[in-house]
């Protein structure tokens, strides 16, 4: 892809002493003040994101938590767990829980998890599980690095990190191919007739945005990942 390669270009050439981000900005035809018009999924990126991320799991049974610590768990516990985040303290970049504590942190913690995008919800893909084998899962597929895909709250705009500078040209197109096909397949019920892909940039941390021709990120298009 033409665009990937000059964001490559321009970290080579302008290089900084870390390791750049690379992301996609997708323009969605969307409105997700209206109901079903929000795009919510997940996406469990082949190479990994290229970040370490901090991962609370939630659970009131000591079976679950040995298995969530086993899965690499960066912070373990039940209520006593809810009671800090309700203070306001959240040690951790993500978090996920067994279904028995979900009423409970919406009771307590909502205020402060929602506003985050971190409320564990059966509505949020990939954030609850029934037993300590579905918790364990769940937190390894964050550890090896699924990301979240969340439509902003007020516009159909997606802003989405698939790997690192370093990761190179083919491990980056292969996150990117699996990202689209996931943004693709979380498109909800409630979109409008019509064009869904509207307008797309990708770019890393510091460099500038690079316009990609939106049918070259479409799976439907004869021109998915083809130049030209």
């Amino acid at each position: 892809n033409e665009a990937l390669r000059a964001v490559l270009e321009a970290g080579t050439t302008k290089r900084r002493n870390f390791d750049e981000s690379v992301g996609l900005d997708l323009s969605l035809s969307l409105d997700p003040r209206k109901p079903l018009q929000a795009v919510r999924g997940v996406v469990a990126l082949p190479h990994g994101a290229g970040r370490d991320v901090r991962v609370a799991a939630f659970a009131d049974d000591a079976a679950s938590r040995k298995a969530a610590e086993d899965a690499g768990a960066d912070v373990v516990g039940g209520e006593d767990l809810v009671d800090r985040v309700a203070a306001g303290e959240i040690p951790f970049d993500a978090c996920v829980a067994t279904s028995s504590m979900v009423a409970l942190i919406k009771r307590k913690a909502a205020r402060v998890l929602g506003p985050k995008g971190l409320l564990p919800a059966p509505k949020n893909e990939g954030t609850v599980a029934d037993d300590a084998e579905g918790l364990a899962a769940l937190v390894g597929q964050i550890k090896k690095g699924r990301i979240s895909l969340r439509t902003e709250p007020k516009q159909g705009v997606l802003h989405a990190p698939f790997g690192k500078l370093s990761f190179g040209e083919e491990k980056l197109q292969t996150n990117l191919r699996a990202l689209m096909l996931a943004v693709v397949a979380a498109k909800p019920e409630n979109a409008p007739k019509g064009k869904y892909l509207l307008k797309a940039h990708l770019s890393s941390t510091m460099g500038p945005g690079v316009p990609v021709d939106v049918a070259t990120l479409d799976p439907s298009s004869p021109r998915f990942f083809r130049d030209g």
